[in-house]
């Protein structure tokens, strides 16, 4: 059984897949007799057990129309000290390019750490450009870090330049909770009702939705 630090650098108080990701991740790890810890920004909404806050997240607007968070050293916090007192076995650090407390603790620890992707961009997006920048970090993030999990193939196409190619490397995808059961009888009805959240972006795929509804209507 292994004592676990997990770290995402977003700001906890707001709800987002990776913070989902985190929550249930750490619950399912927990389930198998491991001990984890959770570290984060200030404040959360989420019931993580044993969460301790460490960073302030700052959300810096992207010309595209999303952001990008930034997370700094909550003022009176040593997060390496805190970290290092729970003698953990493995850091797992979720979207591990993120600056700036993340390039603090790393180096820091002498214990395995294990990054998660999670975002991923399209060609030619300003975002894909930016990224560009991160490039500098190759080096020292390879050093620091013994294996990086994608959670999706085009996680890992985004990702993949960035690190390093001798580095262990796993699409371990999402989960998909069984806790929803649909009721086993339809009552008939005239309308149906569906939603969609998401980013508009092409590889979300609301076109495919789109283009479902057409057929449905026609059908049905």
């Amino acid at each position: 059984k292994l004592r676990i630090a997990m770290m995402l650098s977003s700001d906890t108080m707001h709800t987002s897949g990776i913070r989902e990701h985190v929550l249930y991740l750490s619950e399912e790890l927990r389930k198998r007799g491991h001990i984890v810890h959770v570290f984060g920004s200030q404040s959360t909404i989420y019931p993580f057990k044993n969460y301790h806050g460490i960073g302030y997240v700052t959300n810096v607007p992207f010309m595209h129309g999303g952001y990008g968070p930034i997370m700094t050293t909550l003022e009176g916090v040593d997060a390496v000290k805190m970290i290092k007192k729970y003698k953990f076995d493995i850091f797992h650090i979720h979207d591990p390019y993120v600056p700036f407390l993340a390039y603090e603790i790393v180096p820091a620890l002498d214990i395995p750490v294990i990054g998660t992707f999670h975002t991923a961009w399209q060609e030619g997006s300003l975002v894909a450009h930016v990224s560009q920048t991160l490039r500098i970090f190759r080096d020292f993030f390879a050093e620091h870090v013994a294996g990086s999990i994608f959670v999706s193939e085009a996680a890992l196409k985004s990702w993949h330049p960035l690190v390093k190619r001798s580095m262990i490397q796993k699409i371990i995808y999402n989960g998909v909770s069984d806790e929803y059961k649909p009721p086993a009888e339809k009552k008939p009805h005239k309308t149906m009702n569906l939603v969609y959240m998401g980013r508009l972006v092409k590889r979300k795929g609301i076109h495919y939705l789109l283009e479902a509804l057409t057929y449905l209507i026609k059908d049905h």
